[in-house]
């Protein structure tokens, strides 16, 4: 579809939830600094017309459309997907809501760009629709939130610091650190990465990651190359005073897949991601968490009851934001030396969730002549590298080097 006949350069689906909301505000800031064409797009009329004169308020110059459509009808989906360069949605779960929409996506030639934390379904989006996506070039950028961005793009930056040397063995542990001044250890968390954390804890997901890792391991070895998973155990981090717990989610995945994907990563290529936890009171207490999480996952009952704890589509008000944080450490070593870098931010949830999916998305629509012309399901470092790393950088999500002794 030719883009001369599209009539906006992003479309928001799902606005009036809370992450969608919270993105479409911050895509009006934006509008007013670049102009661009934007709607909004739910099932609701009123709801999208009530957020947008609520937004104009705030940005009395933004221009901002609105589209009615539906997540379980294909035809609304493909009507208003035909409308746009580029489909943004917070609309999950995804394995629900997500397929119907990447359908459409594909059918009108519309790049798409999601928030899922869902293995299982990046993994079927991969599998059923990575060919077509391909062929018709349309870019299908999953995990565009604090699931992956801050792994994906801190493991790229990190890379960054070897100047583009020749690299045969890199090997990079990420470190995840979040804080809440609130009394409520979740509230940092969105109610989304709550969901996909609980659901990739049950057995059958397990094996599912393992698998998943298994292919990236076997696409890259057909390029003669060696990307994989660190073994995953607890252990003390020395330089940070520390104990590392791995984390079992999709960032490993997408972190991989972009090594698989860039050969800059090296000739074999690993990762391991990790939460950060500083004391051994707090890792036996957090080990003990786990476990108990790791059980209660596996029977619907108490899973639903942990689901409960953080709800899908709500989140906390702008004051418990401003107080949560996160950073993310990663320890590089290669035959070229070390080096530690580190992501932060402010509220990971919500806050630089909305940020991180807006900035992907602007990147699609207005820097579609100097990103990669890669194809198919991508990372966000695939379908953006550099030139995202510099919007979100500029978009206030820090990128810097701790220490660097390399040669």
């Amino acid at each position: 579809m030719n883009e001369s006949s599209k009539n906006y350069d992003i479309i928001l689906f799902g606005a009036t939830g809370f992450t969608g909301a919270l993105t479409a505000r911050y895509l009006a800031g934006q509008q007013e600094k670049t102009p661009f064409r934007m709607a909004l797009a739910g099932r609701n009329a009123h709801k999208l017309s009530e957020l947008k004169a609520d937004i104009t308020l705030q940005y009395p110059n933004a221009k901002i459309g609105t589209i009615e459509a539906d997540a379980d009808d294909y035809e609304s989906l493909k009507k208003m997907t035909a409308e746009g360069q580029v489909l943004l949605t917070t609309v999950g779960p995804y394995a629900k809501y997500g397929e119907l929409l990447v359908q459409a996506c594909i059918a009108t030639q519309t790049d798409y760009a999601d928030i899922t934390g869902e293995g299982n379904f990046v993994n079927d989006i991969i599998r059923k629709y990575g060919t077509d996506a391909e062929a018709r070039k349309v870019r299908i950028v999953n995990c565009c939130g604090f699931d992956s961005i801050p792994a994906d793009f801190g493991a790229y930056y990190t890379l960054q610091q070897f100047k583009n040397k020749p690299i045969k063995v890199l090997t990079i542990k990420g470190y995840a650190q979040f804080n809440s001044k609130g009394w409520n250890p979740l509230n940092s968390i969105s109610g989304g990465t709550w969901h996909s954390a609980i659901n990739l804890m049950r057995i059958p997901e397990l094996y599912r990651q393992r698998g998943a890792m298994s292919k990236i391991a076997k696409d890259a070895k057909s390029q003669n190359r060696q990307v994989g998973h660190l073994f995953p155990q607890v252990h003390y981090i020395d330089s940070e005073s520390a104990w590392g717990v791995p984390l079992p989610l999709i960032d490993n995945e997408i972190v991989l897949r972009s090594a698989a994907g860039i050969s800059e990563y090296g000739q074999a290529f690993y990762y391991g991601h990790h939460g950060q936890l500083d004391s051994i009171l707090s890792l036996s207490a957090g080990a003990l968490g786990v476990s108990s999480l790791m059980v209660f996952a596996q029977v619907k009952f108490t899973r639903d009851l942990l689901l409960s704890l953080r709800p899908s589509g709500a989140g906390p008000d702008e004051a418990q934001r401003q107080q949560n944080s996160f950073q993310i450490r990663f320890h590089a070593k290669s035959e070229l030396g070390t080096v530690i870098t580190q992501v932060s931010g402010g509220d990971p949830g919500y806050g630089e969730t909305s940020k991180m999916i807006a900035e992907t998305a602007l990147c699609l629509a207005l820097d579609r002549e100097k990103i990669p012309q890669r194809f198919g399901i991508l990372t966000p470092v695939l379908a953006g590298e550099g030139v995202l790393l510099k919007r979100l950088q500029k978009a206030g999500i820090r990128f810097e080097v701790i220490e660097s002794n390399l040669l």
